[in-house]
């Protein structure tokens, strides 16, 4: 895949598939961060939400898991597809480490939620 920063092909397309704001593909000529639109993140999260929750629905009144694994072959389609034609957006390595700050506070703020609830729910 095309580099924003170099306009060489030094990033690797599992890279670029993996490749997201607070942990961006590196070029392997400039070394130099790089991720997929959030935009394209951002929708394919809800749209793939009611996806699977229709799935799981479906999946109940045909007691089956074909419906399931559809959706989940659906989602990895889509990532291809996004992978292959979304663009890559340069980025700098102050920006990777304010989404990485961001993650990591959700992040903990989840797991003390989770033992939060495990002391005082029971």
């Amino acid at each position: 895949m095309i580099c924003p920063h170099c306009n060489e092909d030094g990033i690797p397309a599992l890279s670029k598939f993996f490749a997201r704001t607070a942990f961006p593909a590196r070029c392997a000529l400039c070394n130099k961060p790089s991720s997929t639109s959030s935009l394209v993140r951002w929708i394919s999260g809800p749209v793939f939400y009611f996806v699977y929750l229709g799935a799981a629905i479906a999946s109940f009144f045909y007691r089956s898991w074909w419906p399931i694994l559809i959706a989940g072959v659906a989602h990895l389609l889509f990532d291809a597809c996004t992978t292959k034609w979304a663009p890559l957006i340069a980025t700098t390595d102050d920006q990777v480490n304010q989404k990485r700050k961001y993650f990591y506070v959700f992040i903990g703020s989840l797991i003390l939620l989770v033992v939060l609830s495990g002391v005082f729910g029971a």
